[in-house]
């Protein structure tokens, strides 16, 4: 996904705490569990799987004695298997550690990839449990809106609460509902922006709630849900047809997040794309960089079988140029795919002529 896009350039974090977090280890300690779950530490013989994952748990705060000699983005830390045994309550209070510990790896160890994370199908299949729904409600009820209640809610909202079935999610309206009524944070609080951002997807996802045939084309560059309700909605090259223009207009520029998203959705049923494709190389000459986008996605998600429509529009393009189309190449892109084309219908006029 290219939804991280908007943080890779932000400044280098530093590590947060709250009360919260701190009165989580204080219940952690009163255990008598100092030491971390890790691959690269032995664990005592014969402890339980609950005792291993609170010795995890004391682990991702600065109140641990652990915390200065293992880093807050190392995954081999973790036990899975363990925190699986916590019951419902011990594990709904110990959720928001796992958000905050997330968030510094996403954001202060630039970790993006899936491994990041490792906790969360652990949290996705629980997330129907009353105390998760209850954590994951009040941390978005809060009203901080400093750098630790970002980590919080973002890694709450886009790697748990974007993922949930719709009958799932139902239980967490009102954490949704809340995120969407934020106010606008000033400019001096960390990722203001991005705080906007939120509200903004949060609202997406109570429309995607409550409009169980609601599709569309992602509206901001951070619309996340607008994708899923395209791959889970639209199944058929008819009900994507409507789409084809909004999608394509995100192929203008590939630093755009939802570039890929769009080019994926495109390639679904790319069908359902030739009529749209006709049109923009025609109307939108002198766009270069945008028609060059659009031929890479045709030479490389439309069967050629499919591009007879669109060989007059590439005809046009090698006669003359216009805007800046020289600077992108598109002629030269455009003949390339013509060649491709012809050889292709030559090679196919042989076999019919052969009989083979």
């Amino acid at each position: 996904m290219r939804i991280y896009y908007f943080f890779r350039n932000q400044h280098s974090l530093h590590r947060a705490t709250s009360a919260s977090s701190r009165s989580l280890v204080s219940h952690l300690h009163r255990i008598n569990v100092h030491s971390c779950v890790s691959k690269r530490f032995a664990l005592v013989t014969g402890s339980s799987p609950r005792v291993n994952a609170l010795r995890f748990l004391s682990s991702i705060s600065s109140d641990s004695p652990t915390y200065n000699t293992i880093p807050m983005a190392s995954v081999d830390n973790i036990d899975i298997a363990a925190l699986e045994q916590l019951g419902p309550r011990e594990f709904g209070n110990c959720v928001e550690a796992f958000f905050l510990a997330a968030g510094q790896r996403f954001f202060e160890s630039q970790q993006y990839h899936g491994e990041a994370f490792p906790e969360k199908n652990v949290i996705l299949s629980r997330a129907n449990e009353a105390p998760t729904i209850t954590a994951i409600t009040n941390i978005l009820a809060k009203t901080a809106r400093d750098r630790q209640a970002f980590y919080v809610t973002w890694t709450a909202f886009y790697k748990i609460l974007n993922d949930l079935p719709l009958d799932t999610l139902e239980s967490y309206r009102p954490a949704l509902e809340v995120l969407a009524a934020i106010p606008k944070v000033p400019f001096t609080e960390y990722y203001s922006l991005a705080w906007g951002n939120l509200a903004h997807q949060a609202g997406a996802l109570l429309r995607f709630l409550n409009d169980r045939d609601a599709v569309w084309v992602p509206e901001i560059k951070q619309d996340t849900i607008a994708f899923r309700s395209l791959q889970e909605r639209v199944t058929s090259s008819e009900e994507m047809r409507p789409h084809v223009r909004g999608l394509l207009s995100w192929l203008a520029d590939p630093n755009w997040p939802p570039y890929q998203g769009c080019w994926k959705q495109l390639a679904r049923f790319p069908e359902a794309t030739i009529e749209e494709i006709a049109s923009m190389l025609e109307k939108e000459r002198g766009d270069g960089w945008w028609i060059s986008n659009v031929l890479g996605f045709v030479d490389a998600c439309v069967p050629l079988e499919l591009w007879e429509e669109l060989k007059p529009k590439m005809d046009a393009l090698v006669e003359s140029s216009q805007g800046d189309e020289d600077d992108s190449e598109v002629a030269q892109e455009a003949r390339a795919m013509l060649d491709r084309y012809d050889a292709w219908l030559q090679e196919r006029l042989g076999r019919m002529a052969s009989g083979s």
